[in-house]
């Protein structure tokens, strides 16, 4: 638990967090303060054992005992939440689109990389609102596109 705690103070924090929030706030011309980024607190939280940052096995323990007190408890009890982007209804709307071209039966059949039928059920159900795959869509459209810039510059590549 703390190796990964100190990666992601390396890595996700600067290189992903942080400038996200930068770049959003600066687009904005808000000013964004990191309270928990304070190098004192960071520092003490890195003496502490894992276990007693979490808890019980609870995400943010540490953090919602300590603010137990002042914040109302529903939210004190409400499981941890991520700032995602809407990606699932953009492969539904915005980006679908894209999704059907990069993710066409004959194009995921030319690359031979995975089964036609099973990118296409993938594809149904997320737009027919069945199940949710935008995660995995996401990464066979991302992959795809990546493929088209820097594969195809001799012509279409392809499995075997």
């Amino acid at each position: 638990m703390d190796g990964a705690w100190r990666i992601d103070l390396a890595t996700y924090l600067p290189d992903d967090l942080l400038t996200m929030a930068d770049r959003m706030t600066m687009a904005r011309s808000l000013e964004l303060r990191a309270p928990f980024c304070d190098h004192r607190l960071i520092e003490l939280s890195l003496t502490m054992p894992p276990a007693t940052k979490l808890a019980g096995g609870t995400l943010k323990a540490l953090l919602k005992a300590a603010f137990a007190d002042v914040l109302p408890a529903e939210v004190v009890r409400r499981r941890k939440q991520g700032f995602m982007i809407p990606l699932g209804r953009w492969l539904r709307t915005e980006l679908r689109h894209l999704l059907d071209d990069a993710l066409a039966p004959e194009r995921v059949r030319a690359r031979g990389l995975w089964r036609p039928e099973v990118v296409s059920r993938l594809v149904d159900e997320h737009v027919a609102g069945v199940r949710t795959h935008s995660d995995r869509l996401w990464t066979l459209l991302v992959l795809e596109l990546w493929m088209r810039e820097y594969l195809d510059a001799r012509g279409d590549w392809r499995l075997a």
